[in-house]
């Protein structure tokens, strides 16, 4: 932990939150550089105590094979699998894919991906997430900040993701391929 750091909390502190300020004190100490991340706690937990808007991450599904990568591409750009309009689906590569044999495609080739080589991954053969904002947050602003976030992290892997903007909190679907472009 850096040197003169000091966390200082006002408010009464559940189990929830003191696991939490640990978790940042241990990632403190492994990551000296990122002492920021103590500095961030504080301010976190307040807005969690007063119930501000929050952006929320979640890792939604491991994804195995085609036939569940393709169901979780058309699930996400909803073509032909609900009474809602189709969302064309984003690549990393920036094409739009708005049918499911294109989708079916991808598919294939992102498994064919994960199982080359001597190498042969056993794992999944993507990773589903979705990135949601809070009501009133301009839809087209978090997508392009999704995007962008997909095009720097996930630079060395393929990813599809799609906005929503149905129900009141703007969120983007991300699917990406768990082998990245190396192999």
């Amino acid at each position: 932990m850096g040197a003169g750091v000091a966390v200082s909390i006002t408010l009464e502190i559940s189990v929830w939150a003191r696991r939490f300020l640990l978790i940042c004190t241990v990632l403190a100490w492994a990551m000296p550089g990122r002492v920021d991340v103590l500095h961030r706690a504080p301010n976190a937990l307040s807005r969690v105590a007063k119930k501000a808007p929050q952006v929320v991450f979640k890792i939604t599904s491991r994804v195995h094979g085609a036939a569940n990568t393709v169901s979780s591409f058309t699930y996400v750009s909803r073509v032909s699998v609900s009474e809602k309009d189709d969302i064309p689906l984003l690549t990393s590569e920036g094409k739009e894919l708005t049918s499911a044999t294109e989708m079916l495609a991808l598919a294939r080739d992102w498994q064919a991906h994960a199982e080359a080589g001597n190498d042969r991954r056993k794992g999944a053969t993507a990773l589903a997430m979705v990135y949601s904002m809070p009501p009133g947050t301009d839809p087209e602003k978090v997508r392009e900040a999704v995007i962008n976030l997909a095009e720097e992290d996930f630079a060395d892997r393929r990813w599809v993701a799609a906005l929503h903007t149905d129900e009141a909190h703007p969120h983007v679907h991300v699917v990406i391929a768990m082998r990245d472009n190396a192999g």
